[in-house]
């Protein structure tokens, strides 16, 4: 079986645009690639400190009342609390970029982690809305093999490979 994660640098290299939809047995994720780069990523189960707005406030762009405010009026009007925060001066254009790519992250992170997914393309399909980012895939992957390999333990203490080579 194929890996999401060879899925997602395969329609990268192909510099392919669509939606990837990537279930999981305990989320589902939405991917949509312009061009082979994530414009944007969602999730139907975020953990707690994976939203947005919760990424900004750790990032102490805003504060939870500000917070509140902005998906009260971002709610009224139909817009993605992003797109609402740049449009009413909220936040700074880099703050936002930064707090996307980081959601985004988190997101590749909880993807690469899982044993069991399916997934599906929808090739040229796109959502009618997008926070204007441009994420390259492999370096998002990079990272996500690089943490996973960090929380890995090995079967066998360190020790134990110098005690092998030095048996031979």
């Amino acid at each position: 079986s194929i890996l999401v994660v060879e899925i997602l640098g395969l329609l990268s290299n192909l510099a392919k645009s669509g939606l990837l939809w990537v279930t999981t047995a305990r989320e589902r994720f939405l991917i949509q690639l312009e061009a082979g780069r994530i414009v944007y990523a969602q999730s139907d189960r975020p953990p707690l400190g994976g939203r947005l707005g919760e990424i900004l406030m750790a990032r102490g762009v805003l504060d939870a009342h500000d917070l509140g405010e902005a998906i009260a009026a971002a709610r009224e009007r139909s817009e993605p609390l992003g797109a609402w925060l740049l449009a009413a001066n909220r936040v700074a254009a880099h703050d936002l970029h930064e707090a996307l790519r980081d959601q985004v992250q988190q997101i590749f992170n909880r993807m690469f982690a899982a044993t069991d997914s399916t997934y599906q393309f929808e090739d040229g399909k796109r959502l009618n809305r997008s926070d204007d980012v441009r994420l390259n895939v492999i370096q998002l992957l990079l990272e996500s093999a690089r943490l996973h390999d960090e929380r890995v333990e090995l079967p066998f203490p360190i020790g134990a490979l110098s005690d092998v080579a030095s048996s031979d």
